[in-house]
């Protein structure tokens, strides 16, 4: 007996491997279609809606590195009737760690913004509410102080919505769910400008993002 104890202990590790390469294996394919959709439904994005014009914002390539982006979208859309702006910047990444730390109150802080007010905010659309948090910064210049409102949220692979980092570092935990990666959705207002229009302009813009929100909800395992 005390011979064929190590014979069936390395009988086991070595189902235990195929086992998980099993599992693991059609993971990268599924996966692979899944980034793939949310990648053309970014890449179809409209430029316009309605009386908003959307023209191109650089992205800055050190950011590019570091998230490593499956899609990225950066535009600033300005109203034609108002004169108002907004800047929305989407970005997906394929694996959920990539994203991790990558969000206003860090980036902003190492830019020299100062942090002055968080709050939870949802915004409406005809087929979820979005969660997620508003960001209040604040930082002086010689001609005087600006400030800046940052309507932040994340979506993770399935259409769940996040106010913060928390569900987005359990996902980057599971060896499986990670590799689906996970989106965030930033809309930049200039701090003039009155709370109840920063929401009827996100419920405005987000508009545009439906297919690719709809593309991010819609993992299939199967």
């Amino acid at each position: 007996m005390r011979r064929i104890a190590p014979i069936l202990a390395t009988l086991l590790v070595l189902s235990a491997l195929a086992a998980d390469k099993a599992l693991l294996r059609p993971v990268p394919a599924v996966a692979d279609t899944y980034h793939a959709r949310v990648r053309e439904a970014a890449d179809e994005l409209p430029w316009h809606l309605g009386p908003w014009l959307g023209t191109e914002v650089p992205v800055p390539q050190a950011a590019v590195q570091m998230l490593k982006p499956n899609a990225i979208i950066a535009r600033e859309f300005r109203n034609i009737e108002t004169g108002e702006r907004v800047t929305l910047l989407f970005v997906h990444v394929r694996d959920a760690r990539d994203i991790i730390g990558h969000y206003p109150p860090v980036c902003y802080r190492s830019q020299g913004w100062s942090q002055i007010n968080t709050r939870s905010s949802d915004w409406s659309t005809p087929e979820r509410v979005l969660q997620g948090t508003e960001y209040t910064f604040s930082r002086g210049r010689l001609e005087g102080s600006t400030t800046t409102v940052v309507d932040n949220f994340l979506m993770l692979p399935g259409g769940e919505t996040c106010r913060d980092m928390d569900a987005i570092e359990l996902a980057a935990q599971d060896r499986l769910w990670k590799l689906f990666g996970a989106s965030q959705v930033q809309f930049i207002h200039d701090g003039s400008v009155r709370p109840e229009r920063r929401r009827e302009i996100v419920e405005e813009i987000v508009y545009l993002l439906q297919p690719v929100l709809n593309a991010i909800s819609n993992r299939d395992l199967q």
